[in-house]
């Protein structure tokens, strides 16, 4: 049986009393009224006319629909049809879910309508082509971690398709220590676009105290943000033809051929900080692989990302990047930079609902 509803310039008033109380009681639809009323969202009023457990009508008597009631939504917010295809989505799965402040949505677990009962997590609904604003993003993880729920973003593609994605700080944190660099301090050259220090060097002390660089042949051949840091931390010098290269000329060097090295450095220097493990996360299409032990005996655990605390990017872009983290079985992570220090981790990947 259909419940009734008229239109007002709030919402959606149902005024016969046990239908009021039906759709309140068996989902947690609506905002009860004195009286015994009930008034729904345009979002809730479309889904439940949708599922035709309601029908809806304008005060001249008219029965308006699916096209009215979108129209009327779309009439107080222009994101109103992706907030409803996520809406529509959760509520179809069987969960709970009410519009909530600071996002869009909140949602409770499968039958839970205690209606003191905390909800699960909060859920942003984003289109295919909104832009992936990191500031923004970081604020709501500030927020949402704040009163302890998870924050979710429900990523609606063109034809309507949801891809859900679940955001989270992390600080990564290594879980062994590793030795400490002995011997005098190792001597290496400049290749095209790599620092290369032969064994007998310390190429194999570099290498074996903190599993520095890859050992080729008599070489142990170092990155440049490998051989940078090195050179900043005191255990290398570097010699081309007789000469010493200051860590300048090797700072300058490596922003020609990586022109955003001050942003991979920076993360690098706080990783390698913090006791990690870090190689090139390149075949994976990030800058670096993260380990939190031993290299030769685990995998790696995180696939991170440098970029501006201001980052903007479509989200066709971060999508491949969480699919392909996904694949691998890591999270991708992005390390936020400003002014050459590291603000914080932020860590995507796709969440099952």
């Amino acid at each position: 049986m259909e419940a009734e509803g008229v239109v007002t310039s709030q919402g959606v008033l149902v005024n016969d009393v046990a239908e009021a109380n039906r759709l309140h009681n068996r989902g947690r639809y609506g905002k009860p009224q004195s009286g015994g009323t009930l008034l729904l969202s345009n979002l809730e009023a479309l889904y439940l006319l949708e599922v035709e457990r309601l029908a809806v009508f304008d005060d001249k008597n008219n029965e308006l629909t699916y096209k009215d009631i979108m129209t009327l939504g779309l009439a107080t917010d222009e994101r109103f049809d992706v907030i409803y295809l996520v809406y529509r989505a959760l509520r179809s799965s069987g969960l709970v879910t009410l519009e909530a402040s600071p996002l869009d949505l909140k949602v409770h677990d499968r039958g839970s309508f205690d209606p003191k009962a905390p909800a699960k997590y909060f859920v942003e609904a984003v289109a295919e082509r909104d832009d992936f604003e990191l500031v923004k993003v970081m604020d709501n993880v500030d927020r949402i971690e704040g009163i302890k729920r998870e924050y979710v973003m429900g990523l609606v593609d063109e034809e309507g398709d949801l891809t859900y994605y679940q955001v989270a700080s992390m600080a990564p944190e290594a879980k062994q220590t590793f030795e400490e660099i002995e011997g005098h301090m190792a001597v290496g050259f400049i290749g095209q676009d790599r620092v290369m220090v032969p064994l007998e060097h310390g190429g194999l002390a570099l290498n074996k105290a903190g599993y520095f660089g890859k050992l080729m042949g008599n070489n142990l051949l170092l990155s440049l943000v490998e051989a940078y840091y090195l050179m900043e931390e005191g255990f290398l010098k570097i010699e081309n033809d007789g000469e010493a290269v200051s860590g300048g000329q090797l700072f300058k060097l490596a922003r020609q051929i990586q022109p955003d090295f001050d942003l991979r450095y920076a993360v690098y220097w706080d990783l390698k900080d913090k006791g990690l493990v870090v190689k090139t996360g390149f075949k994976y299409g990030a800058h670096f692989r993260v380990y939190l032990a031993d290299p030769v005996n685990t995998h790696s655990d995180y696939l991170i990302h440098a970029v501006d605390w201001d980052h903007s990017s479509g989200w066709a872009e971060m999508s491949r990047g969480v699919r392909l983290a996904h694949g691998v079985r890591k999270d991708l992570v992005l390390a936020a930079v400003r002014g050459g220090r590291v603000l914080g981790y932020v860590a995507i990947k796709r969440k099952k609902i």
